[in-house]
């Protein structure tokens, strides 16, 4: 968790302590791992459940300011559709694993994952 807190930091310098970093996706390992680190780094974390619809995934990036949303595979394509046209406010999207094939296309340096952050 501290490695991912502090890959997550090095990997997003613009952040300062107290800012909201989002959680999307079902309880597992790597939100845990996810979470621990966001509070080692003196972060907020912020969760969006994974049952919610698109309309109140984008309330709660746009209310809370979130510049980085940690999110599973499987709400990956949702997050990705929501915050089309908001590169400006979600600068990076955290998978909860390595990306693969069937992940949908992501800007170049924007998208990165849980492991790869530990291994920073």
């Amino acid at each position: 968790a501290r490695a991912f807190g502090a890959g997550l930091r090095a990997a997003c310098p613009w952040l300062r302590d107290q800012d909201r970093i989002g959680i999307y996706g079902k309880n597992e390992l790597n939100w845990v791992v996810a979470q621990h680190g966001v509070y080692h780094q003196n972060l907020t974390l912020v969760p969006i459940y994974d049952t919610f619809g698109e309309e109140a995934v984008r309330y709660i990036i746009e209310h809370a300011e979130l510049s980085v949303v940690v999110v599973s595979k499987q709400n990956l394509p949702t997050l990705v559709k929501t915050v089309q046209g908001m590169e400006a406010t979600v600068k990076t999207i955290v998978l909860f694993e390595d990306p693969d094939s069937t992940c949908p296309s992501v800007a170049p340096g924007r998208l990165s994952s849980v492991p790869a952050l530990v291994a920073e």
